[in-house]
């Protein structure tokens, strides 16, 4: 499971694999690792006080984890949290190592936080790496548009769009055979599309296009913007995360 979580102190952004969820629902949290302090958290899904969400999923996948044993979780009942007494901890679920180490979780429920150097849980990365390029930085989104004549003449071929708990996933294929070949893009945690298709009487090829990397997020549009405006372009998607391949044409 991968998300684009908020850190409510520095009001920034960051994506973070989810090491375990304690409890679920309205109570839900997940054991995240933050890059910009160097350490594991523990983050509420819901903001207290609010029902806006703290972290976001990018992917949902969670194979490979286990339900934490029942002496775990009678451990973690009783143990002291940050904000009250004793934790309300009725399920806890994730990576083995994670769930196993029952000494982490309540300095978690503790403190909130654990720095990387106090614990031999290793960082995962998604599973898919091998098989797709990540844009995590603006300097990714650059390369791409680089190696791919920014769009300029490509042409949208196709867009499959799935949806379900956890999964809001926007695949596009773009076809430049005179200048890069073929290209699929795919978006994860789509937040917005729109598609405004070439009429009858204009081309289907692109002249330019842009690829904007801003607090975690992605936004791809048919024009040479340098900062998000949806008004100034036909098409444009918005998504938590964004990776590419290069494919064969069909």
């Amino acid at each position: 499971m991968f998300v684009r979580a908020f850190d409510p102190h520095t009001k920034q952004y960051y994506k973070s694999m989810v090491y375990a969820l304690v409890d679920s629902g309205c109570f839900e949290q997940a054991v995240l690792y933050h890059p910009g302090l160097d350490s594991f958290v523990l983050l509420y899904h819901l903001a207290p006080g609010s029902m806006a969400p703290q972290y976001e999923a990018i992917q949902s996948d969670r194979a490979g984890w286990v339900d934490g044993p029942a002496d775990a979780l009678a451990l973690l009942k009783a143990a002291p949290t940050r904000e009250h007494g004793a934790a309300p901890v009725n399920s806890l679920r994730g990576w083995p190592e994670v769930v196993a180490d029952t000494a982490f979780l309540q300095a978690l429920l503790r403190t909130g936080f654990v720095p990387r150097e106090k614990t031999a849980i290793p960082l995962r990365r998604p599973a898919d790496e091998a098989l797709w390029n990540y844009v995590r930085t603006q300097g990714d989104a650059d390369s791409l548009m680089r190696q791919f004549a920014g769009f300029h003449d490509a042409t949208l071929d196709r867009l499959f769009y799935k949806e379900r708990y956890g999964v809001r996933q926007l695949t596009v294929r773009f076809d430049n055979p005179g200048w890069c070949g073929t290209l699929d893009l795919c978006f994860e945690g789509t937040l917005a599309l729109h598609l405004e298709p070439a009429g009858e009487n204009r081309s289907r090829e692109l002249l330019e296009a842009c690829l904007l990397v801003r607090d975690e997020t992605v936004f791809w549009a048919d024009a040479a913007l340098t900062e998000e405006d949806p008004a100034a372009c036909r098409n444009h998607i918005k998504a938590l995360n964004l990776k590419w391949r290069k494919a064969e044409r069909t």
